[in-house]
């Protein structure tokens, strides 16, 4: 028969171990992390003068997560490319973040992707980001990063019309020297 007070120690440094693992400190493994993601869209596009029509787009941006000890909370840029491949990055505040073992939910996530053809996709998703640890257990390996579903609004344009669909994306963690411009 065990006894449970000499089980109370181990259990407690277990607890601990575990919140400490799965609170701010292992959020803090993306800190600095890049993403190469591809957005999609399927929708319709509309003028107010003719009918709407089927439309779809896809670009690719990269996205760098940036970690705010402030509001404990990520912080992320999302660079894009224009037409004639300038990048360009804009900056988000925030994420709001739900942890899981070696994974990540964010929802309400603000994306706003300018294809170099000029159309754009912006609205909101929710992320998964499954996160693997290099075999010190401690450190970043890689992610992935998901979109569990997500809405394009209004102010997505397709041909220089308003755009509604939904939002599609997926990427994984990109090393800053395989980046095509340089960040500054």
């Amino acid at each position: 028969m065990l006894k449970l007070p000499r089980l109370l120690p181990a259990l407690a440094l277990t607890l601990l171990g575990t919140f400490a693992l799965s609170g701010s400190a292992a959020a803090q493994l993306l800190d600095d992390a890049w993403f190469k993601v591809t957005v999609s869209s399927k929708g319709y596009a509309v003028n107010g003068t003719e009918p709407v029509v089927k439309a779809s787009m896809k670009t690719t941006v990269y996205m760098h997560l940036n970690w705010n000890d402030g509001l404990d909370a990520y912080g992320y840029e999302l660079w894009r490319a224009d037409a004639n491949g300038n990048w360009s990055k804009i900056t988000i505040p925030t994420m709001n973040k739900s942890l899981g073992a070696n994974e990540a939910l964010y929802a309400d996530v603000f994306i706003d992707a300018q294809l170099p053809d000029g159309n754009n996709i912006a609205g909101y998703f929710t992320a998964r980001i499954a996160i693997k640890l290099n075999s010190d257990g401690v450190t970043l390996k890689s992610a992935t990063f998901q979109s569990l579903g997500g809405e394009a609004f209004s102010t997505s344009t397709f041909n220089g019309n308003k755009f509604c669909g939904d939002i599609k994306i997926k990427g994984k963690t990109v090393a800053v020297d395989k980046l095509p411009f340089v960040p500054a």
